[in-house]
């Protein structure tokens, strides 16, 4: 996927700082996903970049759970 910081960001944190998910977004589509400390999601994360979307921030948590 594609983490670019000009990209809009959504984390999603189980502790924050140590183990959770950044999604990079455009325009509600998941363009990036990145894995800090999860382990065994990333075909998940492929999955929900290949989906057109579009995905709200509440459809977002949660959504690669740990």
């Amino acid at each position: 996927g594609k983490t670019d910081s000009r990209l809009e960001t959504l984390e999603d944190w189980l502790e924050p700082y140590k183990k959770g998910v950044i999604y990079y977004l455009e325009q509600g589509r998941v363009l990036g996903v990145l894995l800090w400390n999860v382990w065994d999601r990333v075909d998940q994360a492929r999955a929900l970049i290949a989906e057109p979307g579009p995905f709200t921030p509440a459809d977002l948590q949660g959504k690669l759970a740990f």
